[in-house]
């Protein structure tokens, strides 16, 4: 009897743990730089807040790196090199800083989880729900759609 017990409490906590609450995403767009140049203010926020949401989804190591480099792409497509390796460079220094806001580490949607570890199709049918069901007004649709596109594609074998 006792065994049966603990079977169903660790069954219990597993699936728990498996239905993990997802963390509210936010963004603060280009943390620590503008968002614009002083006549076209928010001209690449665009880009900061969609780098924000893929680094609020998570997954792996490489697609950290794919977020990264999406960011520089988008900010030079709308203004230029400049900015967009300037950008780039905040980013990437900013993974070694020993200082870590949980709000904007990778990953961060997923508090109890590694830094790095591939979404499951569940995961990915989680984070959609959340952004279906949530109420986020300054994140266009569009953005939302082209997150799970692309996570769906890396599930892809």
């Amino acid at each position: 009897m006792i065994r049966i017990i603990l079977s169903v409490l660790l069954l219990s906590s597993v699936a728990q743990a498996r239905e993990e609450k997802l963390t509210s995403f936010a963004s603060d767009y280009c943390t620590f730089y503008p968002e614009g140049t002083y006549y076209r203010p928010g001209l690449w926020q665009h880009c900061c807040l969609q780098h924000d949401l893929y680094f609020w989804a998570g997954g792996e190591k490489n697609d950290r790196l794919n977020a990264n480099y999406q960011l520089r792409d988008c900010v030079e497509k709308v203004t230029n090199a400049k900015h967009a390796k300037a950008v780039y460079a905040g980013v990437t220094a900013a993974q070694y800083s020993p200082i870590k806001d949980p709000d904007q580490k990778f990953n961060n949607a997923w508090r109890s989880r590694p830094d790095y570890q591939r979404l499951s199709t569940e995961d990915i049918d989680r984070i959609e729900n959340h952004l279906r069901i949530t109420e986020y007004p300054f994140l266009p649709d569009w953005m939302k759609i082209d997150l799970i596109d692309q996570l769906r594609k890396r599930q892809a074998p």
